[in-house]
């Protein structure tokens, strides 16, 4: 073999010395990256130290009798430190838990559990478990729950007939001095739209007068704020049927109290009835934006007439007060976040007749499809289940414990790290299959390729060293 030159042995050596310095760099990244990593997971661990050996837990609740309507304490004993532990509550014959909770021990041997309120009579079984999903000694308790218990107090109300419009007198006798007692009326199908407390000073408290705002149904109920119960008389709450006065304007739509959920433009229906027929009339609306409401016909109407039904129904209504918009040119902006009333005046004199609310919220509890605002927090539910609040992101749902949290920023890590190394393998089979014979360019695309399958051997063995020392990426 014949000796290389001058040149050609000055070009090899510093084609290995660039070789040399590419892999340097390469394991030096990695080795800061795995490093990085291994220091938050190592913070995991001693914020948060594996479990303990098992123990036999047990489970404890309050001891018979058990009402509707009564709390059933629950405590989980005999258990490990700074452990995890789960209760479920099934009612017998309906299949699906009613009450699911998880509660760290800490540094005690037992965990206190939020308390069960059965909202009905039946039979119903507690069972609790480990992080292991073991269960506790005494999992599989079975107990009956009795009808409800009821405290002696009477909820008094005004006679029919009840008419929208018509005031309701409350109150409620036979009451036990020095508790608190509460009224509370849904309209069925609807929304809370009365919840007073007061406490009682004689057997007899007296509460707010309550309006009815539309027809339909109405359930009254109360409790003694102190034990839960409700009056003897409104035991399975008390519903009254409202009419319409042929006298009295109200409200169709929108029903006070309607919720509506936030993004929507336009308030496609606002109708009042039993007004004069023929009779001239005015609409004011009060809230993030308040004005008269109007027609836009070459000038602004702000009158609007009765029908021959004695009716008058107003469509397509912006934020801006403008009604009756054509879908060709529908409203621009969104109705804000907030609390609307809507008045039925008269035209001369500006006399209320009428009025009706409705809200625009942003936690989807309202009507129409829900769109999530801007800035929500995104970490605010328990999204599988397990107890813990989580974030739900664009790359999967990220617990907001410390030791999930490294866990999970360590996988996306080492994916990250897989995948650059995979597409430096790629480029550099590229430049080998694209070279064309130049020596150079096989040389660089092979050295690419000896960087990329050693960067990633190292990263396959740093997570078998991790893994071995009970840190565990792939879970």
């Amino acid at each position: 073999m014949l000796a290389l030159s001058g040149v050609e042995g000055y070009t090899e050596i510093k084609r290995k010395v660039s070789m040399f310095k590419t892999l340097a760099k390469i394991f030096l990244c990695l080795f800061i990256i795995l490093g990085f990593f291994a220091a938050v997971f190592s913070t995991a661990k001693t914020i948060k130290p594996p479990l303990a050996s098992a123990v036999s837990c047990s489970l404890r609740i309050t001891p018979a009798p058990y009402s509707v309507g009564g709390q059933i304490d629950i405590v989980v004993e005999n258990a490990n430190t700074n452990t995890n532990y789960r209760v479920y509550v099934i009612k017998v014959g309906v299949g699906a838990p009613v009450y699911i909770e998880t509660r760290n021990t800490g540094l005690a041997n037992f965990a206190i559990f939020p308390p069960f309120t059965p909202g009905s009579g039946g039979d119903y079984q507690f069972a609790a478990y480990d992080p292991n999903f073991s269960a506790c000694t005494n999992s599989g308790l079975q107990i009956n729950v009795g009808g409800q218990m009821s405290d002696d107090c009477v909820l008094e109300i005004s006679p029919s007939p009840y008419n929208v419009g018509s005031v309701i007198s409350i109150s409620m006798r036979s009451a036990t001095v020095g508790n608190g007692y509460m009224v509370t009326i849904i309209k069925v199908g609807g929304s809370l739209l009365y919840d007073e407390r007061r406490a009682a000073s004689s057997s007899v408290v007296t509460f707010p007068s309550f309006t009815i705002p539309s027809i339909g149904e109405y359930q009254f109920a109360t409790s003694n704020v102190l034990t839960g119960f409700p009056c003897k008389n409104t035991v399975n709450g008390k519903t009254i049927s409202a009419g319409v006065s042929q006298s009295v304007p109200y409200f169709v739509t929108p029903a006070p109290g309607t919720k509506y959920n936030w993004g929507f433009a336009t308030l496609t229906l606002v109708r009042v009835a039993n007004v004069k027929a023929g009779e001239k009339y005015r609409f004011g609306m009060e809230g993030e934006w308040s004005g008269e409401i109007y027609i836009s016909a070459g000038f602004r109407d702000y009158v609007f007439t009765a029908d021959s039904r004695g009716r008058i129904s107003i469509t397509n209504i912006c934020d801006n007060g403008q009604a009756d918009r054509d879908f060709r040119w529908p409203c621009e902006d969104k109705f804000k976040e907030g609390h609307y009333v809507i008045k039925l005046r008269k035209h001369l004199d500006n006399t209320i007749l009428a009025e009706t609310s409705f809200d625009v919220v942003t936690d989807g509890s309202g009507e129409g499809q829900y769109i999530p605002v801007s800035g929500e927090n995104p970490c605010n539910k328990d999204l599988d289940g397990d107890g813990i609040i989580d974030c739900e992101t664009a790359i999967g749902n990220i617990s907001t414990q410390i030791g999930p949290f490294a866990q999970k920023i360590l996988e996306i890590g080492v994916g990250l790290a897989g995948g650059i190394a995979l597409i430096i393998m790629v480029i550099g089979s590229i430049r080998v299959l694209t070279s064309a014979g130049d020596p150079k360019n096989v040389s660089a695309g092979r050295e690419m390729i000896i960087a990329a399958v050693a960067g990633l051997l190292f990263l396959i063995f740093s997570v078998l060293i991790l893994r071995w020392i009970g840190v565990f990426i792939v879970y």
